[in-house]
């Protein structure tokens, strides 16, 4: 990944969003001359959001072998790319696989629909994190105009037509934001038999950062551009949800004044709080008018 210097952190935390862009344009210029961003995708799509004016950029997490499942999103909820004029675009994020057979087919089938942003690392769940990453460095390089971005599940249904048309009804400047199911109080598994098992020696607070659910969720492009720099300086083998929480919590109170939950009485939200997550400068009281079980829900058995 871009290795930022940590001073550099620092200095983007205490000044404005303003200043925070800035500092990246001069960095990522720094990493294309050099060519550093280059070596660590198989497959880059490094154009396709250069003359787009996009609102709404959608990134699917998907398995490399998981090409018909790709197929059906494209022909579904993903085949929608505007909404009330405004430009959304769909991506998928991938990493490599063991098979060249599947990697062949990768091959093609990004050639075919020039939809697929591939890093250079086995796909795998020890390696979410850095497949966020990845697509935190990719959006903030490739796609920096983009006004927001949705991170989502292959397996999740994403109704892009309620989810614009609310983010169109926010009662607020519509920057800071992270938005969906918010996970309070987790606790780190402590289980030395679990595959989850998270030692005091790599987290040892007693709960996780509140953070929205890695199945979906919603941030700004200036809080991509944040927590990507954040996340450089953090390095923790968590569940890459709760990476993005300890990432947006080390903001807190500096690029972001304060962090607000919304309570939402039409949202249903199994076993979590019936809650948005927003981490905003807004003082007010903001009313749903979308439910946000209606925006994501999980997809249809494939």
């Amino acid at each position: 990944m871009v290795r930022i210097n940590p001073g550099w952190v620092s200095f983007c935390r205490l000044r404005t969003h303003q200043w925070c862009f800035l500092l990246f344009n001069a960095i990522l210029f720094h990493a294309l001359l050099f060519g550093n961003i280059s070596m660590h995708y198989a497959n880059k799509c490094p154009d396709i959001c250069v003359t787009s004016d996009v609102f709404l950029l959608s990134m699917v997490f998907s398995n490399p072998a998981n090409g018909t499942r790709r197929a059906q999103i494209r022909q579904t909820w993903a085949n929608l790319t505007d909404v009330k004029g405004l430009l959304v675009l769909t991506l998928f994020v991938l990493g490599t696989s063991d098979s060249n057979d599947i990697q062949a087919n990768v091959i093609v089938e990004s050639h075919q629909h020039k939809d697929i942003i591939q890093g250079k690392f086995n796909d795998s769940d020890g390696n979410l994190i850095l497949k966020m990453k990845l697509m935190l460095e990719w959006v903030v390089t490739f796609c920096p105009f983009a006004r927001f971005i949705i991170k989502s599940d292959e397996d999740m249904f994403v109704n892009y037509k309620s989810l614009v048309e609310y983010l169109l009804g926010l009662k607020r400047h519509p920057d800071d934001l992270y938005i969906g199911r918010v996970i309070h109080q987790e606790m780190p598994d402590r289980n030395a038999q679990s595959k989850d098992f998270i030692p005091l020696s790599q987290y040892s607070e007693k709960y996780y950062p509140d953070y929205c659910s890695g199945a979906a969720f919603v941030i700004s492009q200036d809080v991509a551009r944040k927590i990507f720099v954040a996340s450089i300086e953090t390095n923790l083998a968590v569940p890459y949800a709760m990476f993005i929480g300890i990432c947006a919590k080390k903001l807190k109170g500096a690029v972001i004044d304060r962090n607000i939950s919304v309570n939402c009485n039409n949202i249903h939200c199994p076993l979590v709080d019936d809650s948005i997550h927003f981490f905003s400068s807004y003082s007010g009281v903001l009313k749903c008018k979308e439910s946000i079980s209606a925006i994501f829900s999980h997809y249809f058995e494939m």
